[in-house]
């Protein structure tokens, strides 16, 4: 499946297609881009795409540049409608340059496209960190966050990203499952998903221990019940954990 549109109008842009390939983790799917101008780039979900950091060049170690940013912003705007973008890079991350670069580039976005019909997008930032010293690199209070934007933005369609779109987006692409799919998601297909898509697991081992021990505590705890959505998904923390109680808990010990 060629993509066509703003790509082919731009000299940068390879030629760029779907790898005609779904991928599967039980009951849960994705669809990879290859030669795609924004990294590491894939569709879990009409609503949610999950990558690398926009205009991000590896080549060149990890350089990011305003126009490069707004290029690709401006992309997963025009060609597949995206209105959130929820950057999960931290102040540790390099440098700060990308934070208020991305920052940038969405403000002039929305200065550029506002005579227009174009939406307004939307800039999110919540600072993760893979590799937290004291192993928990899943902090409840980031999951209630992010939880929060997903049931406040849900008319919208995120892109989500970290650095390489490997260990943070992982996290965050889990949580999506959890939030936006029913009781049937097991806990093990969205770990496997996780190191299929690229979690380096050596690298950072506290990362998905972490998000089970988050996931046990927020379900457990009626401090955040105001994160359920009464008309739709009524306790969905609480059914998820229950369903997969077992797995949940035996993963979470490692933490």
């Amino acid at each position: 499946m060629r993509i066509l549109g703003v790509a082919n109008q731009l000299s940068y842009y390879p030629s760029f297609k779907s790898d005609n390939r779904t991928y599967h983790w039980g009951a849960l799917q994705s669809e990879k881009f290859e030669n795609h101008p924004v990294g590491n780039f894939r569709k879990v979900s009409e609503n949610f795409y999950r990558g690398a950091q926009p205009g991000i060049d590896e080549t060149r170690g990890g350089l990011v540049t305003l126009e490069s940013i707004k290029r690709d912003i401006k992309l997963l705007r025009d060609e597949y409608g995206v209105g959130v973008i929820l950057n999960l890079r931290n102040l540790h991350d390099n440098n700060t340059a990308h934070i208020e670069l991305e920052k940038q580039a969405i403000k002039e976005l929305n200065e550029e496209a506002a005579s227009g019909k174009t939406p307004k997008l939307i800039g999110l930032n919540v600072s993760m960190d893979a590799s937290s010293w004291n192993n928990i690199p899943v902090k409840s209070e980031d999951v209630e966050k992010i939880l929060g934007y997903f049931q406040e933005h849900s008319d919208k369609k995120f892109y989500v990203h970290c650095r390489s779109g490997n260990d943070r987006t992982g996290v965050v692409t889990a949580l999506y499952r959890i939030w936006a799919q029913d009781k049937n998601v097991k806990f093990n297909d969205i770990r496997q998903e996780m190191l299929d898509c690229g979690h380096a697991r050596d690298w950072y081992p506290g990362l998905i221990p972490s998000l089970a021990a988050c996931i046990r505590y927020m379900a457990t705890s009626g401090n955040f019940r105001h994160l359920e959505n009464a008309d739709q998904k009524p306790d969905f923390l609480w059914d998820f954990y229950q369903s997969n109680k077992s797995d949940i808990k035996k993963i979470a010990s490692a933490c």
